[in-house]
């Protein structure tokens, strides 16, 4: 009997099956393997190819439907990488194809993105109860500035900070702390040299410094860099994995900045313990968050004075103090938020006005610059102008608004929301993007160019049919312009913002000269997943000399 048939289970060096061949040679079972999952690749690029042929276009969307169509993505982490890398694209992209409303998963909220006059009226007008923005920003900004700044609607405060005489009356404060920060930026022996430098780390302090000054009253001399320092922690790189790498030290900043803010309120109490019945003569107005404190002991015990005074005695009781405390601690948080909120995009707007102006001039040759300079001037110089005086800036920060407050405004839906064309969204965010009715081509002819003139022509130039601006800040409707917001979110803090951008502009353009640096590349705005304005993603140079 051979050996072959005498052991049946030995395999033959000879044999040709499969097996006994991936045995003799193990470079060819790779490359079968190989084969295989190039061949099962292809067959899934094909199907994926099919699908993508067959799936419905915007035009074909216009059958009505019971729900926006939901976008294939990944589980749980769904559109997080898309969106963040480049939303205003993403947005685009999705409603070129799937119309004006559609649904994808993003950390595992669904998420409903619209666009469409009648979808964004519908937004706009939906209450709180239905469509909440503290609750959808809290989800979002929470893990860049924590749940601190999110302390809910706090109507009586909001109008005692941005109530217009009390930010009319700090016009000599701004106006003075813009002229010292602003005017020694120079060494004298080099003040008439064209000398080079980056704005930003500079006019955005200045833009902080206003911010701090209309909020917090005279503070230290050493408080501005450190709270600016911390402010810059926490508004640095906003990418994904800018906000992931830099968790821990935002986390830090937060609680070094809250502690100074509440130490801050605490000197305000003493002030005010002092000032109720005090016979020590005149004291100085109170400033805000004295005002603030006074106004949230009003409404929990009616009469802050008798405790007011009972701290300053020493005979208050636990109880008392435990209310102070606790008022304390809400004002500090209340600043925080107030400050996050006025800070950020301030500066952002700032710092992109100033280049849109120079960047203009390049293109064009127009000195908006020397236009803006002789309006201020005619209306009494720095000190005494108001962007309400000055047009010209007013249109440019406008027109910087209008081309880079891109962020898309969100709010959160706990119940299906109905939309205006009868599909119902699924609970989750709403997504509403700007860029649809900001680069409307009917109402913003070459709405993709900077062009601060086109609120001087037709369509809002005065005439049958023009669309109206307001007379103070040259803004259409928010319908038309909806980089302040739309609805109940509309920005309360718009007349502070105006006052801070245009007050740091007109007192650098009174000071220097500048010029963008011959040569140098244009920079990258980076656009923001939620409402704001596009940050810089690399700085860019200007040259500045003494005037």
């Amino acid at each position: 009997m051979s050996a072959s048939t005498s052991a049946p289970f030995t395999l033959s060096l000879l044999s040709t099956s499969p097996v006994s061949f991936s045995f003799l040679d193990p470079n060819s079972a790779l490359i079968k393997l190989k084969n295989w999952i190039l061949g099962t690749l292809s067959l899934v690029c094909l199907l994926l190819a099919a699908l993508l042929w067959v799936r419905p276009s915007s035009s074909s969307l216009s059958v009505a439907r019971s729900s926006p169509p939901i976008i294939p993505t990944w589980p749980w982490f769904g559109s997080l990488l898309a969106y963040t890398r480049d939303p205003v694209s993403f947005i685009r992209r999705n409603h070129a194809r799937y119309g004006d409303a559609f649904t994808t998963t993003i950390l595992g909220y669904r998420c409903t993105f619209i666009q469409s006059a009648p979808h964004v009226h519908r937004f706009a007008t939906a209450p709180r109860t239905v469509l909440d923005v503290t609750s959808a920003y809290k989800l979002i900004a929470s893990g860049v500035i924590g749940e601190e700044a999110f302390i809910g609607p706090t109507p009586k405060l909001t109008r005692l900070v941005l109530a217009p005489a009390r930010i009319d009356g700090l016009d000599d404060r701004l106006w003075d702390l813009a002229k010292d920060m602003m005017g020694g930026r120079l060494d004298t022996t080099h003040a008439q040299e064209w000398t080079a430098l980056s704005p930003t780390g500079w006019l955005d302090h200045v833009v902080f410094a206003l911010d701090l000054a209309a909020l917090l009253g005279p503070s230290p001399p050493e408080l501005l860099p450190t709270v600016a320092s911390l402010f810059r922690v926490l508004d640095a790189d906003l990418s994904l994995l800018g906000l992931f790498t830099a968790a821990r030290a935002r986390a830090r900043a937060k609680d070094k900045l809250i502690g100074l803010l509440r130490s801050h309120v605490r000197g305000h109490l003493e002030l005010a313990a002092r000032r109720a019945g005090s016979c020590e003569g005149i004291m100085p107005d109170p400033e805000l968050p004295e005002v603030l404190l006074r106004a949230e002991l009003e409404t929990e015990v009616g009469a802050p004075d008798e405790l007011l005074w009972a701290y300053h005695t020493g005979t208050a009781t636990t109880d008392m103090l435990e209310t102070l405390e606790r008022k304390v601690n809400f004002i500090a948080l209340f600043i925080y938020g107030f400050v996050w909120a006025a800070q950020t995009n301030s500066a952002a707007a700032t710092i992109g006005v100033l280049y849109d102006i120079f960047d203009h001039r390049r293109r064009t040759g127009e000195d908006l610059v020397g236009e803006i300079r002789a309006e201020f001037e005619q209306a009494g110089g720095v000190g005494q102008a108001s962007y309400r005086q000055t047009s010209c800036l007013t249109r440019c920060i406008n027109e910087t608004l209008r081309l880079r407050a891109t962020g898309g405004w969100v709010r959160l839906a706990a119940e299906p929301f109905r939309l205006a064309d009868g599909q119902t969204c699924p609970p989750g965010f709403i997504v509403a993007s700007p860029t649809s009715i900001s680069f409307n081509e009917c109402v913003y002819v070459e709405p993709h160019v900077w062009n601060p003139s086109r609120y001087l022509r037709p369509p809002f130039a005065p005439g049958e049919g023009s669309i109206a601006l307001d007379s103070r800040t040259w803004l259409p409707s928010p319908s038309r312009f909806p980089a302040w917001g739309v609805g109940h979110a509309h920005c309360p803090g718009q007349h502070l913002a105006y006052k801070m951008i245009s007050v740091t502009l007109l007192t650098f353009f009174h000071h220097f000269d500048a010029r963008l640096v011959r040569g140098d590349p244009s920079p990258v705005f980076q656009d923001v997943a939620a409402a704001g304005l596009q940050r810089l993603k690399s700085d860019y140079k200007i040259e500045i000399r003494k005037r």
